[in-house]
């Protein structure tokens, strides 16, 4: 399924240079005894999501993700996805051919995140001119 709906440019290409980075921090350190772990949480209901909509009505609170970073204290890993349905579509994902993924993807709307041009823009303008 295809992970970079479009629009979200920018968001993609950042997250994964959190991704690149925390793993090779966590490979450079791994024996000094320092955890790393990346937190990939699905749609969160805060203003970063303005005018789109979660595929697969896949959203996520701030405290959800807030108590998986918790979570991590206790019991450190590589990953933990928010929620556990990204996390399943992700491993989904990560296991089917690219053409069926992108059927599949535009089959359930991801192809169509943003539903309200409007209120992105004036998020993003937001950001630019603070």
């Amino acid at each position: 399924m295809a992970p970079y709906p479009p629009g979200l440019a920018t968001y993609c290409a950042s997250k994964q240079a959190v991704l690149g980075f925390t793993e090779a921090m966590r490979l450079e350190h791994r024996d000094s005894g320092i955890r790393f772990s990346a937190v990939l949480p699905t749609f969160t209901r805060t203003e970063l999501i303005a005018g789109t909509r979660a595929p697969l009505g896949l959203l996520a609170d701030p405290e959800d993700v807030a108590a998986a970073v918790a979570a991590l204290i206790a019991r450190p890993r590589r990953r933990v996805t928010v929620t556990r349905a990204a996390g399943v579509l992700a491993t989904f994902n990560k296991l089917t051919p690219h053409p069926l993924g992108e059927y599949i993807a535009r089959r359930l709307g991801v192809h169509t995140t943003f539903v309200d041009r409007e209120a992105r823009r004036v998020y993003d303008d937001r950001l630019r001119n603070p």
